[in-house]
């Protein structure tokens, strides 16, 4: 099967060679035909005959000069032995023209036995085994790929507190961005993985971002992290063979970093671990919550415990805020008291957002 499998893609050099292996093949074949036939069976009669007719030929001559003294002595005449022996010659060392066609036909098959050695119904046949084999090896073994998702997650740097955990696969890349309770980029310093042979991390050496990839499919290790004047290294689980698989996460650490953005209202600190607002933040609202209306597309603003949130990607001027988180795209969420109005400063122009439905 392996040599069928070469020979699969024929290139002119294989075709080439197969041709001559073809025509040496077929001159072994014209030769073994030649050394089979029937010889041809001289007369011995006509034979003895015309050599025993030109011996008294010659021999007349001969008796004749003997017999008379002073006469020329005659050569001898052997120009009908050399034209039987010619003919004969000839006729022994040819073939017909059907043994002839019989052996192109015979070179012409090898030809095309060695340039194409499988049928097109086997050729079809062993594309589709091999498709089908090479759709088992790459298929997950869940027979579906994973759950992709984008989530944020607020980093706890106290002792005693769980490292966040990085939902991987192999042949998917997750991107990590570490940004501040203001949503502002917190660039990284340097980072160490515990297993550098499971695990692919790709940083550019400037940015807040770390691209990250499982080599194997269920090697499970740990990452740490160290930020811009930031003592404490973030520590990370990495555990790759998961359903559900984290394309981006936005990792918020508390406090604020050299990049931090200037608050417009409200407390001096932002709200960096207040889980209600990062739930907002990322989509997902408390099932108690209510969804309420909005007079335009530019925010969504829900009613939860009696306080108003809403979501949206411009800064709130009136009323002031309680809380607020931003994501590292520019996103807001605002913790606020009940309002029918709220103003927002869009493109550097205060626009009113009406809220209704309490």
């Amino acid at each position: 099967m392996q040599s069928l499998i070469t020979k699969r893609n024929i290139t002119p050099y294989d075709l080439q060679k197969a041709i001559d292996s073809a025509s040496k093949t077929a001159t072994q074949t014209q030769t073994s035909l030649q050394n089979q036939l029937p010889q041809p069976q001289r007369p011995p009669a006509a034979n003895q005959t015309q050599a025993g007719g030109a011996q008294q030929a010659n021999q007349a001559p001969q008796t004749a000069a003997q017999g008379a003294p002073g006469a020329a002595q005659q050569p001898p005449n052997l120009t009908a032995g050399k034209a039987v022996n010619l003919t004969a010659s000839g006729d022994a060392g040819g073939l017909t023209d059907d043994q002839e066609a019989l052996a192109n036909k015979q070179a012409f098959k090898e030809v095309r036995r060695s340039a194409f050695p499988m049928s097109s119904e086997q050729i079809h046949t062993f594309r589709n085994d091999l498709d089908d084999t090479q759709r088992a090896t790459a298929a997950d073994p869940y027979h579906a790929p994973p759950k992709p998702t984008s989530t944020s997650m607020v980093v706890n740097l106290a002792p005693g507190s769980t490292p966040p955990a990085i939902r991987l696969a192999k042949g998917f890349v997750t991107s990590l961005l570490f940004i501040d309770s203001t949503g502002a980029p917190w660039p990284i310093v340097a980072y160490d993985v515990g297993d550098p042979q499971a695990f692919n991390i790709y940083w550019n050496k400037k940015s807040n971002t770390l691209m990250i990839q499982a080599k194997t499919p269920y090697n499970y290790g740990n990452l740490a992290v160290r930020l811009q004047n930031l003592d404490t290294p973030v520590m990370l689980t990495m555990v790759p063979g998961q359903r559900v698989v984290d394309y981006r996460i936005d990792m918020r650490v508390p406090g604020m970093g050299p990049n931090a953005k200037p608050m417009v209202s409200g407390d001096d600190l932002p709200s960096g671990t207040n889980p209600i607002l990062l739930d907002f933040l990322d989509g997902i609202p408390p099932k108690e919550s209510k969804r309420l209306t909005v007079s335009n597309t530019y925010a969504e603003a829900w009613l939860f415990e009696d306080k108003l949130y809403v979501r949206t990607r411009f800064n709130v001027l009136s009323p002031a805020w309680l809380a607020t988180m931003a994501s590292a795209d520019g996103l807001h969420v605002y913790e606020m008291q009940k309002t029918p109005l709220v103003l927002l400063a869009r493109h550097g122009k205060a626009t009113q957002l009406k809220v209704e439905g309490y």
